[in-house]
């Protein structure tokens, strides 16, 4: 199978300026990541682009709150980034955009997940950047890996079937490269721990607490 790079994020609250406004305070900047470009999108309803199609060219902007001026009220869209340290790109998506929040998910060059460097062991860079963009979301929960639940489907993660996954083991059980973070509100670290022992787990999962997420991950 092919190295998935694509993320899905539960249904994040709020307004998409105030999230990128974290994004870039929190992610963007320690992580040595760049804006660079805007793209309207349009539903497809079609498999091979997840549902989402883009309309026209990708546009240069000076900056994302210049991006989110362009295209009408609720419209889909992407913006892109380099990641300098990689390099590479990035993509968020947003989608199903209303006044109490939106639907997001991201894509990412393959060389992202097996970046390694005199400062980043292999999967540190990838581990670091999807942990810290879950927390600035503020999302319940984001799921990546080499598993039909992320082939590329612009949707919001379902957090209680990805919830139950974990409960009964088959979420522990995917391969490499995967990763799940998971709000502490939504399940308690003793609990996944007991999991983790009780069913039958990729040898290579780790458990990790970052700030109110549980972390679980096995990157290359």
């Amino acid at each position: 199978m092919s190295t998935p790079t694509f993320v899905k994020y539960s249904r994040v609250p709020g307004r998409i300026a105030s999230a990128l406004g974290h994004i870039g305070e929190r992610v963007w900047d320690p992580w040595k990541i760049d804006f660079r470009s805007w793209a309207r999108l349009r539903v497809s309803n079609e498999d091979f682009d997840g549902g989402l199609e883009l309309v026209g060219e990708p546009q240069d902007c000076e900056s994302e709150s210049a991006a989110l001026s362009r295209g009408g009220e609720g419209e889909p869209f992407a913006l892109s980034y380099l990641t300098r340290a990689v390099p590479g790109m990035l993509h968020l998506y947003f989608f199903d955009i209303r006044k109490d929040g939106f639907s997001t998910t991201l894509s990412f060059d393959a060389g992202i997940v097996y970046h390694e460097s005199p400062w980043f062991e292999r999967g540190q860079f990838l581990r670091g950047l999807l942990t810290s963009l879950v927390r600035a979301f503020g999302a319940e929960a984001c799921g990546y890996g080499l598993d039909d639940a992320y082939k590329v489907k612009h949707e919001s993660l379902d957090l209680p079937a990805t919830l139950a996954r974990l409960k009964t083991g088959s979420l522990l059980s995917i391969p490499c490269p995967v990763f799940h973070a998971f709000s502490v509100s939504r399940i308690a670290e003793e609990e996944i721990r007991g999991l983790m022992k009780s069913r039958p787990t990729n040898p290579r999962l780790q458990y990790n607490r970052s700030g109110d997420y549980h972390i679980l991950s096995a990157l290359p």
